[in-house]
């Protein structure tokens, strides 16, 4: 068997298995980032808030805790938008079945064959019509009581 190209194509299941892992792992991570940065969000808000309704002096700590959490938001809301543009940017892979089926003439493997065992016209017969006789229609064991 040879190929028409000199190196071989790549597997197609192969690239369709990358593809997804690589689909659902920044998916994965974009739903993660996301309930990340919406907790962070609300604890700052939640924060603020409290440091609004209780004026006086509030403790450097807690000036501290709010700082971090605002880090924490603006952080995961980076990640979030750049793993959105990796999936958006991510070539799609379709099925192996679609692959194989696009495939130009040059990169289908092609086997040789023989010649037929038989001519053409000796594979498809021409049938006739043509009466035969109840007795040769019964199967062998029924003729033989």
């Amino acid at each position: 068997m040879n190929q028409t190209t000199a190196e071989p194509a790549a597997d197609p299941a192969k690239k369709r298995r990358e593809y997804l892992r690589k689909k659902i792992t920044a998916t994965a991570l974009l739903g993660v980032t996301a309930i990340v940065c919406a907790y962070a969000c609300v604890y700052v808000l939640i924060g603020i808030i409290q440091a609004i309704l209780h004026i006086g002096i509030i403790p450097l700590v807690f000036w501290l805790v709010i700082a971090i959490a605002a880090a924490v938001a603006a952080g995961s809301a980076l990640l979030f938008r750049s793993t959105g543009r990796t999936i958006r940017s991510l070539p799609y892979v379709p099925r192996v079945d679609q692959q194989i089926a696009a495939l130009p003439g040059k990169e289908v493997l092609l086997r040789g064959s023989d010649q037929p065992a038989a001519a053409p016209k000796e594979l498809v017969r021409h049938s006739y019509k043509t009466e035969t006789p109840a007795e040769e229609l019964l199967r062998a064991c029924e003729r033989n009581p």
